[in-house]
């Protein structure tokens, strides 16, 4: 393990990123990219990792970016805009989060929510779950019938 593990903190995080998509993405629906506001490197690196999602994922992933840390206003190194246009050339959706206070945590997982329904709704992905026919057994509802209580 030791020889595997890069030493720069910038390969750890790319090397972190690339397991995670690897272990549960390529089956999944939906990817939450992270970046760091108050610094360049992860915020450079989102092109590579939106390649990678797209090569290692489900081909109908959704994929949210956010720009995570927003509550360091004064420590911002990536500006609101500068993250929008980079997310729209890379046709994935965007959002600032802070996991300190919870801003627009909830409204990620919302936007992802919104994306996969569209995305079902135009037959653009298959739905995660399938319902299959229910066919009761003879005499299951048969109120007449007295039954053995299973609990």
């Amino acid at each position: 393990m030791q020889d595997f593990y890069p030493k720069k903190k910038e390969e750890q995080v790319d090397t972190l990123f690339k397991f995670i998509i690897v272990g549960n993405a390529s089956s999944g629906k939906t990817c939450l990219l992270h970046y760091f506001i108050e610094g360049k490197h992860s915020f450079h690196s989102l092109q590579n990792w939106v390649n990678d999602v797209r090569e290692l994922a489900n081909k109908e992933v959704c994929i949210v970016v956010c720009g995570n840390k927003s509550d360091l206003t004064d420590e911002r190194a990536v500006q609101s805009h500068e993250a929008k246009r980079q997310c729209e050339s890379l046709d994935v959706e965007y959002i600032e989060t802070s996991a300190l206070t919870g801003e627009n945590v909830n409204e990620a997982f919302s936007i992802i929510t919104k994306t996969i329904l569209q995305k079902i709704e135009n037959h653009q992905m298959e739905p995660v779950f399938q319902p299959r026919p229910f066919t009761p057994k003879p005499d299951q509802f048969d109120i007449d019938k007295p039954t053995k209580c299973s609990c």
